[in-house]
């Protein structure tokens, strides 16, 4: 799993500027995908921000597709 890229939406990547997003949770995408390993759309979330994200095992890449702040 550690050979798969992590790249960003056109959509993550313009968003986060209007948006608060807790970076910090790309670090737990790899844990993520362990646990549920045959899930394509994967959703995390540490109680501050939610990112959304998308395997695709034959390209190698873990695409980040939006992120958001959740609220409390």
């Amino acid at each position: 799993m550690s050979g798969f890229k992590i790249i960003s939406s056109k959509h993550f990547a313009e968003k986060l500027q209007d948006r608060r997003v807790d970076l910090s949770l790309i670090a737990s995408i790899y844990t993520e995908i362990a646990k549920n390993p045959f899930t394509k759309i994967h959703k995390i979330s540490n109680g501050d921000s939610a990112i959304v994200f998308a395997v695709d095992r034959d390209r190698g890449e873990i695409k980040i597709i939006t992120g958001y702040p959740v609220n409390k």
